[in-house]
Order: C-alpha cells, then sequence, then structure tokens
C-alpha cells in the first residue's frame, strides 16, 4: 500500500471520528446548557415566593393586597384613619404600605457619609425606605439594638430611623433636625430608633406593580438600607396579614365593611394568589424549555447510543483481542462507559462555564427574591449543579446498554473475526 494512501486512510478516520465525537460533545453540550438554565431559572423563580415567605409573620398564606382608588390628595388621610382603626381588629397582626423608595432626606450626614462608605457611591440626598408604624408587624422583622415603633410615643413631627446591620457604628438614640429635602423650610425630627438585624427583609410594594414574575422585585434587602416610619400612609395598595386562627378571605369582608365607613373604594387580593398568578404568566417560557431540552435530550441519547454502536463494530477486532489476552466483559463495559461518560463530562464542563457567565451578566436584570450574588451562585452551584449532572451521567449509562448486551452475547473468535458486511 502506497504511503499516501495510508496516510488518506487515516486522515479520513480520524476526520469521521473527531466530526462524531465533536457531534456528541456539542448535542450534550446544548442538553446540559438547556438543562442548567431552566433549572437555575425554576430554582431562581421558586426563590422569589420562599424569600416573601419567610419575610412575612405568618407566610404568604396569611397575607393580603387592598388597593384603594385614590382621586385627591385628601384621600390619603382617610386611608391612614383606615389602616388606624383596621390595626386594632382581632384578626389583623398588620396593615400598611409595602417598603417603598420614598423622600429624600437631608440634614443627617453622618448617615448619608456612612451609606455613601457602604454603597460606594455619591448622591445629593439620602434615600430612605418607607413605611408606616401599623405595617411594621407585617414583616419578620427583629432588632439587634433599640425598640419597636410601638413602644415610642410617635407624632407627626416625628420618624423614627432604623437602620440595618451595616451601620452599627451609628448610636441608637441619636436624632437630627432634617429639611423636607422639596425646597420649603419645614423641618422634622428624625431619631434613630433601632439598628436591624443581619438578614432582615421586607416585602417590597414592587410585587404588585408588574406583571411580569421576572420584572418585579419581591423583598428588599435592608443591610445596607433605612427604614423610615412614620405616622400615616402615601401608598395606594396596603399589605395586611392576618393572625392564626384566621383567613385572609374572612377577613376580606370585615376590611371591605371597614373602607365603607369612611367612603373608600377597596379591591382585594391574597397574596399567594398574586404570585400563582405571575408564575402562570411565565409559564410558557418554562413549557418552551421544556420541550426543547426533551428533543435535545433525546437526539443526544440516540447519537450517543448509535455512535457507541457502530464504534464499538467498528473495534470489534480489538475488543476479541482483550477478550483472548484475558480480558473480561466487565472490563469492556467499563471502555465503553468511560467512553461516554468522557463525552458527557466535556460538554457538562464546558456548559456550566458558560452558563455560568450568562446568569453572571443577566442575573441582576431578574430579582424576584435574590438580592445579592452569592445567593445567586448557591442556587447555581448547590441546587442545580449536581442534579443535572447525575441526569448526564444517567444518560450516559443508558446508552451503553445496548451494545453491552450485544457485546455480551458474542464470542471471542467472533470478534477476532470482526463486523463482516
Amino acid at each position: 500500500m502506497h504511503l499516501k494512501m495510508i496516510y488518506k486512510y487515516s486522515v479520513n478516520r480520524t476526520v469521521q471520528k473527531l466530526i462524531v465525537y465533536f457531534t456528541n460533545v456539542f448535542l450534550c453540550f446544548v442538553m446540559f446548557t438547556l438543562l442548567l438554565v431552566s433549572m437555575f431559572a425554576w430554582k431562581f423563580v421558586r426563590q422569589g415566593r420562599k424569600a416573601v415567605d419567610e419575610c412575612l409573620n405568618g407566610g404568604i398564606e396569611q397575607a393580603g393586597l387592598i388597593e384603594v382608588e385614590v382621586n385627591s390628595i385628601e384621600d390619603y388621610e382617610m386611608i391612614s384613619s383606615f389602616v388606624q382603626k383596621a390595626i386594632g381588629m382581632d384578626a389583623i397582626s398588620g396593615i400598611g404600605e409595602g417598603c417603598i423608595v420614598g423622600r429624600s432626606t437631608k440634614g443627617i450626614e453622618e448617615v448619608w457619609e456612612e451609606q455613601e462608605r457602604i454603597q460606594k457611591k455619591s448622591d445629593e440626598d439620602l434615600w430612605v425606605y418607607n413605611t408606616n408604624i401599623e405595617a411594621f408587624p407585617v414583616c419578620n422583622i427583629r432588632l439587634q439594638k433599640g425598640k419597636m415603633p410601638q413602644e415610642y410615643d410617635m407624632n407627626e413631627d416625628v420618624s423614627l430611623l432604623y437602620l440595618g446591620s451595616h451601620y452599627t457604628n451609628i448610636p441608637v438614640g441619636r436624632t437630627y433636625k432634617v429639611g423636607s429635602g422639596n425646597g420649603k423650610e419645614q423641618e422634622y425630627t428624625v431619631y434613630i430608633a433601632g439598628i436591624l438585624e443581619e438578614g432582615t427583609n421586607l416585602i417590597s410594594e414592587e410585587i404588585y406593580w408588574n406583571d411580569s414574575i421576572v420584572d418585579a422585585r419581591y423583598i428588599e434587602s435592608m443591610d445596607d438600607k433605612i427604614l423610615a416610619v412614620n405616622m400615616g400612609v402615601f401608598s395606594s395598595r396596603l399589605t395586611y396579614t392576618v393572625n392564626d386562627g384566621y383567613s385572609v378571605k374572612e377577613t376580606e369582608s370585615k376590611l371591605r365593611s371597614l373602607g365603607d365607613q369612611y367612603g373608600l373604594k377597596l379591591r382585594f387580593g391574597v397574596l399567594e394568589d398574586i404570585l400563582d398568578e405571575k408564575e402562570k404568566q411565565n409559564a410558557y417560557i418554562f413549557d418552551t424549555l421544556s420541550k426543547m431540552l426533551i428533543t435535545i435530550t433525546v437526539t443526544a441519547f440516540f447519537l450517543l447510543l448509535c455512535s457507541q454502536f457502530a464504534q464499538m463494530l467498528d473495534d470489534m477486532s480489538y475488543f476479541g483481542i482483550f477478550y483472548a489476552n484475558g480480558a473480561s466483559t466487565r472490563d469492556l463495559v467499563a471502555i465503553l462507559r468511560g467512553e461516554n461518560l468522557l463525552k458527557v463530562l466535556v460538554s457538562y464542563i464546558l456548559a456550566v462555564i458558560g452558563v455560568y457567565f450568562v446568569i453572571r451578566y443577566e442575573w441582576s436584570k431578574y430579582q424576584p427574591g435574590v438580592e445579592n450574588w452569592e445567593k445567586a451562585m448557591e442556587i447555581y452551584c448547590r441546587q442545580t449543579l449536581a442534579p443535572v449532572l447525575i441526569t448526564g451521567v444517567v444518560l450516559a449509562l443508558l446508552a451503553t446498554w445496548i451494545p453491552i448486551v450485544w457485546l455480551q452475547k458474542k464470542t471471542p473468535m467472533e470478534l477476532i473475526q470482526g463486523y463482516k458486511v
């Protein structure tokens, strides 16, 4: 045989094997990518529900929404009176506006400088998150210093400030005279009432704003933020929680009757139903991912199976020689499974790296309940990687099942003679 023909044969054989291997690796890579993305997305979305459930006193099942029709600024005074009356009901544990970014506060230079240092940004004003005193019990709030708002004697000229856990060096009890920040001469007193425990989260009013689950922020992590507790309500959306032994639906009728007394037009909702609806609106995304995943997985499985079988037929003589030299069926099975596992492992590693960078640059756009990168990585590394790897390993092992059954029926002599067309 001429040297040119030998090289040509070798090149063709190598190229054919490379094409098969690369095709296998590519399809498995796509399969793993879809698996990682879909599982991470599902865990990520579920984390939003879990975060809200942990944030609220009594959980999601004991929380409801009231939306008030507002026609004038005077209506907010009626809402405040309604809230003060409602908190006296046996069923209600807390009621008021969610944690919303509100007034721009000037005059608290010490706190402002500390926030600038923590958040590493510079603003002309110190932005705080606002809620009313009756809404404080809605969430599971713990203090490491200070007292709860209900323990203070509040009036309209005083706002209580609760600082996140990063502000522990600012003493509780300090007061500031603060300008309104709107160009007027009006002043009010700000009192540092307490320091929140690390990991404190408050429900965000944004949970009700958007139609899509990926657009809304469900909770606000307060570790590096400031919460102002004020007299009065300045939002038309109220979250309320009920005590143990009471249901949200039964409490609605009582609140509706109370609203009628104040001439308020109220609409009600159950927080659990609201979250369910948000998830349903995005179900088509997961349905599409599931269909793509099934198609790719089945294709990858049959390609692994067929390529493994074809490779075995091509190398029958080598297997026969192994048999003749004392190799057992278990040894040959290990070779077949090892080849598939190697393809799957290479594909898995590439997919893990690729999806990591996708998440790294995209996760912050969708934060229903994941407030930091460490939490996103915890979901990815601890809840996503292992199940996907196990799925890939099972797929690789199943793809060797038919070749192994066929191989066990052959004698060493039949294998040495090779596959004849």
